[in-house]
């Protein structure tokens, strides 16, 4: 009698599932979600239904093979049927060399690609055995790590990433993480960090942002792009014998910088909105003379005398044009009083907060081990200087208002 292991939990909704497998490696190439002491798959006659009606996903078992011969790491038979198979962990099921096992951590063994994985989501942390190819998007509540090169793809971590293969991103890949970036080398790519990011090889014409500082180590050059830190960046190399245009901008929190710069542009847009609905407002009302003369520094006392209109029926008094009329004015300037709450909450709401984290850093650094290039932008706090020459092992900071080199 041919036996074949069925999968009974974790792939409700998974497109793309064909109802038999060759190999467990193809079948698992996004592990599944399971539980401790969750019922996870069970020996059944090859082509039969189980009595509970339930259907899943089917691996044959060669014989003399049976389901315990594929158990690698907390998983077991069910006491009661030694024909179903259990975890024993809260995890990921994953397949491991054509073995089973739960791990805590959802691991991908191989590439992560459209057409294996497709994206990958977790509130836990990820491991990719290795690379993430292009088009793909990694978003994790835990850790990244990724074995493999990292391509044109899309990583969101909330703890920290690792790309121990290295990240070419072609221009269009972007890493982030809540914590700190570590990659072995970066070359057009964004890379962004809460933290700090570390590299142990080159970066070239790429766009780094850090909370804290910027290391690159080793024989790292650091060449091109925009590098942004709010205490210190440090490299053996900067720029390049070519003068390649690098910049590097110091002394500030990139992040709540950007944050600070979103909230500016939405609060002028909100004040334009505002001024649109406050002619709209005006244009109703003058087609409701008589009945409703606006108080323009006063829109509360509007809203109260339109509530009191309403309790009164007299709108519907009127004819269907100004009631229409009434209609917009009211919508309008409960716009305008919405609006003007919002404003005024986002700015004495987080602005504080914004500003202790980014205060000023006065003590921010550029240092280049070895070699700073000519066509190098240092800018320190909003003082910038261009080299025009070679400095051998230099440091940058701000000293009397100006950027200036003072040696290591």
């Amino acid at each position: 009698m041919a036996l074949e292991l069925e999968f009974i939990a974790g792939f409700e909704g998974r497109e793309g599932l064909k109802a038999r497998y060759n190999s467990l490696d193809d079948l698992f190439a996004l592990p599944v979600k399971v539980g401790k002491d969750q019922k996870v798959a069970r020996e059944i006659e090859a082509g039969s239904v189980h009595p509970d009606g339930k259907r899943g996903p089917r691996y044959l078992l060669k014989e003399p093979a049976r389901a315990k011969d594929f158990l690698a790491g907390n998983l077991a038979l069910d006491s009661d049927d030694p024909s179903v198979v259990i975890s024993r962990f809260n995890g990921y099921l994953c397949s491991r060399g054509e073995r089973l096992a739960v791990t805590g951590a959802m691991e991908i063994f191989g590439d992560a690609s459209p057409a294996t994985t497709g994206d990958i989501r977790s509130g836990g942390s990820i491991r990719i055995h290795g690379g993430v190819l292009n088009g793909v998007t990694v978003e994790a509540g835990g850790d990244v790590e990724a074995l493999g090169l990292v391509e044109e793809a899309s990583i969101r971590s909330a703890g920290n990433v690792l790309l121990k293969g290295g990240f070419a991103g072609g221009n269009r890949g972007k890493v982030f993480a809540g914590k700190n970036v570590y990659s072995t080398f970066v070359q057009f790519g964004t890379v962004e960090a809460e933290e700090s990011i570390a590299v142990d090889g080159p970066v070239m014409n790429s766009d780094l942002s850090a909370g804290g500082k910027v290391i690159l180590r080793g024989r790292a050059s650091l060449v091109g792009g925009v590098t942004r830190a709010r205490e210190l960046v440090s490299a053996p190399v900067v720029g390049s014998e070519g003068a390649a245009p690098t910049e590097i901008s110091l002394g500030r929190n990139p992040f709540i910088a950007r944050k600070s710069e979103e909230r500016r542009e939405m609060l002028e847009k909100m004040k334009d909105t505002i001024r649109q609905r406050e002619m709209d407002f005006e244009f109703t009302t003058q087609s409701l003379s008589g009945l409703l003369e606006p108080h323009s520094d006063d829109p509360l006392s509007d809203v109260l005398h339109l509530s009191d209109l309403v309790r009164d029926n007299v709108p519907d008094k009127l004819d269907e044009d100004r009631r229409e009329k009434f209609r917009e004015a009211g919508s309008a300037l409960l716009s305008i009083i919405y609006m003007k709450d919002v404003m005024g909450s986002d700015i004495g709401d987080g602005q504080e907060g914004d500003q202790a984290v980014d205060a000023p850093y006065p003590a921010a650094t550029l240092k280049a081990e070895k070699i700073a290039h000519p066509g190098v932008t240092i800018s320190i706090l909003g003082q910038a200087l261009k080299l025009e020459r070679e400095y051998d092992r230099a440091r940058f900071i701000l000293k009397d208002g100006a950027v200036v080199e003072v040696g290591l």
